[in-house]
């Protein structure tokens, strides 16, 4: 019995400007499949394939964990299709792991829809994205706030430095300034060289460092996420990726292939929720 498609072309595309928040709950039915599909996914099984056609492994697969998949047309102009042979020997691996590793010479990967495990080139994968919601409150408590200097001579995320001594600049002669400013506080201006000001009195209001700024936990794991998994993939590097925390909720718009990567990220930095 044949289980697979012959150029099976997808129906419904949704656009990524069009995806809401909301969108992950707006089919209930298809979330719950897609969640047992991930969890499946992350099966350990061993295989033996010597000169196995894509048919033959995907039957054994199927067969392995339950799950159902298709061939999208852009997998086979790829030069992948149900004949295309493999020689995968690994033992105890995940079904993820065994996915990436067929897949990533043919320029392929996986996504997951409806529960059905889809085979398409990396390309089409960027126009069908999956909406996951992780729960990352414990880690976010364990990360915590954090202090860093915030440099005025280029704008972008936290902890960046200037280029050219453009932020030094600019901060010397802000440091000039908070002196004066001091200075005038404590009645000091005309001479400071003389009078040494008394370490114990300082200004409740005054901040130690005016260039220390805090950052959240959320923006920390979010910089992590975008700077350690696959960078160009997100929208603010050109791609399509999306990422937004919402009372310690991370909702990560992603390839399938990008959101197991996150969340083996988060994995490894504790988080046991999702």
């Amino acid at each position: 019995m044949k289980r697979f498609a012959v150029g099976w072309v997808v129906v419904t595309t949704v656009a990524l400007s069009s995806i809401h928040l909301s969108a992950q709950t707006e089919n209930a039915t298809e979330t719950e499949n897609n969640r047992a599909t991930f969890g499946a996914l992350e099966k350990s099984i061993s295989i033996d394939f010597s000169e196995t056609s894509l048919t033959e492994a995907l039957e054994f697969l199927q067969e392995e964990t339950g799950l159902r998949y298709w061939i999208h047309e852009s997998a086979r102009e790829n030069g992948m299709d149900e004949g295309t042979e493999f020689n995968v020997h690994l033992s105890n691996t995940r079904l993820a792991t065994i996915l990436d590793l067929m897949l990533e010479e043919h320029q392929c990967t996986y996504s997951v829809q409806d529960g059905i495990v889809k085979i398409l080139s990396d390309d089409a994968a960027l126009d069908q994205l999956n909406v996951h919601v992780l729960d990352c409150r414990k880690l976010l408590k364990q990360i915590g706030p954090k202090m860093v200097k915030r440099h005025l001579g280029r704008s972008g995320g936290f902890g960046g430095s200037g280029r050219g001594g453009g932020a030094f600049s600019i901060q010397a002669v802000a440091v000039q300034e908070q002196v004066k400013h001091n200075e005038v506080q404590q009645g000091t201006a005309k001479k400071s060289d003389d009078v040494k000001p008394k370490a114990d009195k300082k200004d409740p209001e005054q901040p130690s460092d005016p260039y220390l700024e805090e950052v959240p936990a959320s923006e920390q794991l979010i910089r992590v996420i975008f700077e350690t998994i696959d960078p160009d993939s997100w929208e603010e590097n050109g791609g399509t990726g999306r990422l937004q925390e919402i009372n310690g909720m991370l909702v990560v718009v992603q390839t399938s292939r990008n959101l197991r990567r996150i969340k083996i990220l988060l994995e490894n930095l504790d988080v046991v929720e999702d």
